[in-house]
């Protein structure tokens, strides 16, 4: 992984009551994701060599795909803690001051279509001639199940999407 779980934060403007091992797995996808586009070869290059002239754009695509794959367990999390749609997190994971909405479907759809493209945005310049371009983004799309939950064409389940 070239991207780390402070720069899906960031990018995502996640609490930082998002644990690591919370940001973990979505991260590991968004890699293996990453690497498709932009080329096996390529990736390996620039998580070898802070340096090489793809890092922080190949980076900054991995964060954004990150939350894009995440954002529907986050979400999911917050929703189970609050009441009607609204959760606080603190930054210690209580219940507090600091409000965060539950999104609802529609939303949570147009923040990952967002994260999607920045991500497609960061790596342009990168992107193989055959990384699988449409819509929401370049070769990813999104299913939801029978309770409105998100899986991406990675996920088993998602009907080969």
């Amino acid at each position: 992984m070239i991207a780390d779980a402070a720069l899906v934060r960031a990018v995502g403007n996640l609490p930082g009551a998002l644990s690591d091992d919370q940001i973990a797995p979505h991260l590991r996808q968004a890699s293996r994701r990453l690497a498709r586009w932009v080329g096996a070869t390529l990736y390996a290059a620039v998580e070898a060599d802070s340096g090489h002239a793809a890092h922080a754009d190949v980076k900054d695509a991995e964060a954004y795909l990150a939350v894009a794959i995440g954002v529907a367990s986050w979400n999911m999390a917050v929703e189970s803690v609050g009441s009607e749609g609204v959760a606080g997190i603190t930054q210690e994971g209580n219940v507090g001051d600091n409000q965060y909405r539950y999104l609802g479907q529609q939303a949570l759809r147009e923040l990952q279509q967002d994260m999607v493209r920045k991500a497609e945005d960061a790596a342009r310049d990168w992107l193989v001639a055959d990384y699988g371009g449409g819509s929401p983004g370049p070769g990813i799309s999104f299913a939801y199940d029978d309770d409105g939950v998100v899986m991406d064409d990675d996920y088993p389940g998602a009907g080969g999407l």
